[in-house]
């Protein structure tokens, strides 16, 4: 594989940017495990740090031939990850093993999202072969930030209307950062844009309807995160110009497969009563 990158020389030491994207994985890591074992009073202070050590570990990691949306676009979703995933912890019991296969998935995940990006840094300059691993890489982890983020967001059982702003802020975010990377250019044109609002409506509907479902967070957030699936996967073949009548037909059918196992998944004893 070829290195996406310039090599930095330090007297002897060659620090290459696998270098950064390990050692940002590493701290990224420890700051994680941090709000995973402390006290809950100083939960929140380490999730800000959390985010401040991703966000600034990454952009220097990343820091090459950055212009327009790039600056703050490739630092997205490495920090919602991040932040998804060390709440979603706080959901999950209080044990050793749970907690430290938690952290590995973080430090993995990290590393992974990082050299992602690096790729749609590069590529949004020139043609690399890359570029499809990425994609998938990438869509892997929009997926699973989705599902760590709206399981969190579930599990406080907030008013619909508050439930449901926060769904639409959730997805327009991750929704535009994947978007721009089946886009790659310097700025987000106003079709991206339109696909991120439009998107993010139907996330904002979805969250509206749980509200009052008797469905758990879990499975909930496993339905907005399937209809994501279908939606960006069609979208990502309709930039491209490939969108055909078997692709809806394949996405469409894992979307009403997840949506009836959800159905009868979900506990209706007592909605009559």
């Amino acid at each position: 594989m070829a290195r996406l990158g310039r090599v930095v020389r330090t007297g002897r030491l060659v620090i290459t940017k696998r270098h950064k994207f390990i050692l940002t994985a590493l701290f990224s890591s420890v700051a994680f495990l941090l709000t995973q074992i402390v006290v809950p009073e100083l939960r929140t202070a380490l999730v800000l740090a959390l985010i401040f050590v991703t966000g600034s570990f990454s952009l220097v990691s990343l820091w090459q031939d950055f212009a327009g949306v790039k600056y703050f676009i490739l630092l997205i979703l490495p920090i919602f990850f991040a932040v998804s995933i060390s709440l979603f912890g706080f959901l999950l019991p209080d044990n050793f093993w749970m907690k430290g296969g938690l952290v590995l998935l973080f430090g993995f995940g990290m590393y992974c999202l990082l050299l992602t990006q690096n790729i749609y840094n590069v590529a949004a300059i020139r043609t690399i072969a890359l570029i499809r691993a990425a994609h998938a890489v990438g869509f892997i982890f929009t997926l699973l930030t989705a599902f760590f983020a709206f399981t969190v967001l579930f599990s406080f059982h907030l008013a619909f209307y508050i439930q449901s702003v926060i769904a639409f802020f959730i997805a327009f975010v991750i929704t535009l950062v994947t978007v721009w990377t089946f886009i790659l250019e310097d700025f987000m044109p106003k079709r991206g844009l339109a696909f991120a609002l439009a998107i993010a409506l139907g996330v904002f509907e979805l969250a509206w309807v749980f509200a009052f479902l008797p469905t758990s967070p879990v499975l909930a957030s496993l339905a907005v995160t399937a209809a994501l699936y279908v939606i960006l996967g069609l979208t990502q073949f309709y930039i491209a110009g490939r969108l055909m009548q078997k692709t809806v037909f394949e996405y469409s059918f894992v979307g009403v497969f997840v949506l009836l196992l959800i159905l009868l998944a979900t506990s209706w004893r007592g909605v009559n009563n």
